[in-house]
């Protein structure tokens, strides 16, 4: 049983981000007849790197009132990861990046979902009494399908990440295939 997934998730989104980071930084190239697709890939990448920044920062901050059982403080940091996947699905990526749009939207879905069933297994616990005691023996079960969703959502941010980097070194795509 992993007791802290969300700091995997923050660590997970971070590696991310630094990856996006790099990723924009490689398709600057002054000299190139298509800049202005390029800075419209620029500007994308660092809004999404900027969205899964706070995403991590609050994955943090939710696994910190994890730690301390502190449902309302798991509520309150899983309501602003939410707003941060809101805002990554609000981003209109330009046409080239599509694909990795889609993905990273999906695994971010996915993330969310996970964080959902994760504040609602520890509400359920947190609410238990006497007369109403929460059922241990759906907790594994529970932690199992919320670790499958989170392993999904990072399935598919992984995925975004190949497709970025096959789409700056077309290359280092061929490689991964010949494995």
């Amino acid at each position: 049983m992993k007791k802290y997934l969300p700091l995997r998730w923050a660590a997970s989104l971070a590696l991310v981000a630094v990856m996006l980071a790099a990723l924009a930084s490689c398709m600057m190239s002054p000299d190139d007849p298509a800049a202005d697709e390029r800075a419209a890939n620029r500007d994308y990448l660092a809004s999404v790197n900027r969205v899964i920044s706070a995403l991590t920062t609050d994955l943090e901050r939710f696994s910190e009132a994890v730690s301390q059982r502190d449902v309302v403080g798991m509520n309150a940091q899983a309501d602003s990861a939410s707003r941060s996947i809101d805002e990554l699905l609000r981003l209109e990526p330009p046409s080239g990046l599509v694909d990795v749009h889609t993905e990273h939207a999906k695994g971010c879905r996915e993330l969310r979902d996970a964080l959902d069933a994760y504040r609602a297994l520890f509400a359920e616990i947190d609410a238990a009494t006497e007369a109403r005691p929460f059922d241990f023996s759906t907790y594994e079960p529970r932690v199992s399908n919320i670790q499958k969703a989170y392993e999904k959502g990072i399935s598919h941010l992984e995925k975004a990440d190949q497709l970025l980097t096959s789409l700056v070194d077309p290359e280092a795509d061929a490689g991964t295939e010949a494995e």
